[in-house]
C-alpha cells in the first residue's frame, strides 16, 4: 500500500527547494510602498496644494470684495470677522457666512460666465 507521504514526495515541486535571495525590488513590500508613493503624488499632494491656494485667497479678502459662496450666493463683503464674513446680498439684507463657505472672489461681471463653462 502506498503511503500518503510517499505520494507527496513523488509529486514534483513539493519538496523544499533552495530559493535564490530576492532583492528588495522583487518583494511585495516594495510594491506596497510604490503604490503608496504614487497615490501621494497623484491624489494627496494636488489636493493639499488646492486647499492651500484657497486658504490664501480667503485670507486676502477684504471689505468691498464681491464673492461667490459654495451655496451660490453672490454678495459684497461688509465686514471681516475672525472666522466669518458679513455679506451684503441685497439693498437691506446681510448674511453671515463662514470663511470656508466662500468659493471664489468675483473680479468682473464676466467672471461668473467663465466659471460656468
Amino acid at each position: 500500500m502506498i503511503n500518503f507521504l510517499t505520494l507527496l514526495l513523488l509529486v514534483p515541486g513539493t519538496g523544499e527547494q533552495p530559493q535564490e535571495p530576492q532583492s528588495f525590488f522583487q518583494t511585495p513590500w516594495f510594491m506596497i510602498i510604490l503604490i503608496m508613493v504614487v497615490f501621494y503624488f497623484i491624489l494627496i499632494l494636488p489636493q493639499q496644494r488646492k486647499m492651500k491656494k484657497e486658504q490664501e485667497m480667503r485670507g486676502q479678502l477684504k471689505e468691498g470684495d464681491k464673492v461667490l459662496t459654495t451655496g451660490g450666493i453672490i454678495g459684497v463683503i461688509e465686514k471681516v470677522k475672525d472666522i466669518s464674513f458679513i455679506l451684503k446680498v441685497g439693498k437691506n439684507s446681510q448674511i453671515e457666512v463662514l470663511k470656508e463657505a466662500v468659493s471664489r472672489k468675483i473680479e468682473k461681471k464676466d467672471d461668473l460666465q467663465q466659471g460656468e463653462q
